[in-house]
């Protein structure tokens, strides 16, 4: 029996670390082919990787327009793209309704450009009704590395451009996740789950300050 992970962006939790700045990108992909392995029930290791029915898009929201990287159904079959999206988390200190969570995170485009940064949270069980899984997280160490052409594309072809803005400074974020369907929790293995990962990546405090200045040298290129 296939259980499915609903991993939603957007929630309180969500929402107050993408308020206190401005959002430069946000990411979603759906139906990510997801496992669990623990040997004591006491730690153990969680992934979520690109598989056959997997799609998403990655959003450059401030470009001064949103431009966006579609992932089309089954991009990950393509075997002349570099597109794949992996999440990685080490499990620890698992309780009957608690686990924390550390890990990191990798988006390929078509042609090798990476978004990845690093994961840290708790994962929460819901003690009411039917058994719910959150997980409520911060990215942290994101970084945009231009190793293919500079250029973020999805499938399509369509995407946006890696300004020095992006290249040149670290971003943090959030990431909220929430599970159906799990009868238990993290104290034993299992495999065979569709996922989806939502977050939104924003400026440090550092880089915060640079983001409207990055803004005004794009529009004065773009004219």
């Amino acid at each position: 029996m296939q259980n499915r992970l609903i991993f939603a962006a957007g929630v309180a939790a969500l929402g107050s670390i993408a308020s206190a700045d401005v959002a430069i990108s946000t990411f979603t992909f759906s139906d990510l082919n997801s496992e669990y392995f623990t040997q004591d029930g006491v730690t153990g290791y969680f992934t979520a990787r690109a598989g056959g029915d997997t799609s998403g898009d990655v959003t450059r929201v401030n470009m001064p327009v949103a431009q966006t990287a579609e992932y089309s159904p089954a991009f990950a079959n393509d075997d002349a793209s570099l597109a794949d999206v992996v999440f990685e988390m080490s499990v620890s200190n698992i309780t009957a309704l608690s686990a924390d969570a550390s890990g990191s995170f990798t988006i390929t485009d078509v042609d090798g450009d990476t978004i990845g940064g690093n994961l840290d949270g708790t994962w929460l069980r819901a003690t009411a009704g039917a058994p719910i899984l959150f997980f409520n997280g911060t990215l942290t160490g994101v970084a945009f590395t231009a190793s293919g052409d500079g250029m973020f594309e999805g499938t399509d072809g369509a995407g946006f451009e890696f300004t020095p803005f992006l290249l040149g400074n670290l971003f943090s974020g959030g990431v909220v996740q929430v599970s159906f369907g799990l009868d238990t929790f993290f104290n034993q293995s299992f495999a065979g789950f569709n996922s989806q990962f939502s977050g939104t990546i924003v400026p440090t405090p550092g880089a915060a300050a640079l983001l409207l200045g990055a803004g005004g040298v794009y529009i004065r290129r773009r004219r």
